[in-house]
């Protein structure tokens, strides 16, 4: 089962999305993750050399910000991490 980030569809992106799993440290996390880029959450983690025994559970609890690189950022909408 794979979860996507939720992106809102007023946002226009500016900046980089961090990603970090439990005990991501290991297998070079935190890490910028773009959807456009790099398919699924899932994949992304597969793709980092994440261990597949702890997907599921890296799914449900990885830690996430996002790092505006622009002055000009404007949303309604406020950007959730993925374990809330």
């Amino acid at each position: 089962m794979s979860k996507d980030i939720p992106v809102p569809a007023n946002l226009e992106v500016k900046g980089k999305f961090y990603v970090d799993p439990p005990s991501g440290w290991q297998y070079g996390f935190p890490a910028v993750y773009d959807a456009t880029k790099d398919g699924s959450l899932e994949e992304f983690f597969r793709s980092k050399g994440y261990p597949e025994k702890d997907i599921k559970f890296a799914l449900q609890h990885t830690r996430s910000w996002y790092e505006n690189t622009s002055n000009d950022f404007h949303t309604d909408t406020p950007i959730i991490g993925i374990g809330q």
